[in-house]
């Protein structure tokens, strides 16, 4: 009785810690040259939910063999897109995309409709906003962020320096100087004025 007994609790604690590991969190060891977004990506979540699940306060500050824990998915999503929600024109997603919002976010996936986004945030999220005529485009991580606007730029300034100056931006020393400058006077020998630019 008393082996019977023995071998049922035996029974029982290797249940239960199968049971246990089934539900533990999944973990990923850093690697070399590992950063968190990568990770991130790898796992199918952002680098901003890894770092609030592991307490990691400079997500750019992890280190080799360091345990990153990984955050339960959540339920998978019904196929049909969630009543109520628009179906979106266009879709991009498994891309880097930066929000440039005052937390610095970086998600995965956004959903456009019109000309307006209804939709940033996450791989598994945005299949709500798919539709049957929603064009889905797969990005491949690439970058996707705001469009921006270059408020000071030198376009001419730089396109006469580089086809009609001497441009010197490349010389870092005196004899170099001197010797670039000589063949741009030899090639023209009858510019009144001679203009460089780029020597410090």
């Amino acid at each position: 009785m008393k082996r019977k007994t023995i071998g049922l609790f035996l029974v029982l604690a290797l249940v239960l810690s199968s049971f246990s590991f089934a539900f533990a969190d999944q973990s990923y060891t850093v690697q070399p040259n590992d950063v968190l977004w990568k990770i991130a990506k790898k796992f199918d979540t952002t680098y901003q939910q890894l770092a609030e699940y592991n307490g990691i306060k400079n997500p750019n500050l992890i280190f080799p063999n360091q345990i990153i824990k990984i955050p339960d998915k959540s339920p998978a999503k019904p196929s049909e897109p969630v009543t109520g929600l628009p179906v979106a024109d266009t879709v991009l997603k498994n891309g880097t995309v930066y929000t440039i919002d005052a937390a610095n976010t970086v998600a995965q996936a956004v959903a456009i409709k019109g000309n307006e986004i209804i939709f940033v945030g996450g791989n598994a999220d945005v299949d709500s906003y798919v539709g049957s005529s929603t064009k889905v485009v797969d990005l491949n991580g690439k970058v996707v962020m705001p469009g921006m606007i270059d408020s000071h730029v030198h376009r001419s300034g730089s396109a006469l320096t580089e086809l009609y100056d001497i441009y010197l931006y490349e010389d870092i020393d005196k004899e170099s100087t001197l010797k670039t400058i000589k063949e741009f006077v030899d090639a023209n020998p009858d510019l009144e004025v001679y203009w460089g630019a780029g020597f410090s």
